[in-house]
């Protein structure tokens, strides 16, 4: 049984969310979304185990 980190999570932790959440502000990335927030869209385009996307818009994590 895994009692650490995924892989998946060691590696967002070196993506600084406080940059990247400004830089969605000052370019208004999320004015048009409704659901899918520019950080799922985000984790969809560059990690391929998440390209699968329920209806509603959120992550189907396997």
């Amino acid at each position: 049984m895994n009692s650490g980190k995924t892989v998946l999570r060691q590696l967002l932790q070196f993506l600084p969310r406080h940059d990247f959440n400004v830089r969605v502000r000052r370019y208004r990335g999320e004015h048009w979304a409704k659901s899918f927030t520019a950080f799922d869209q985000f984790l969809c385009r560059h990690v391929p185990s998440c390209r699968d996307v329920k209806a509603r818009g959120t992550l189907k994590h396997a």
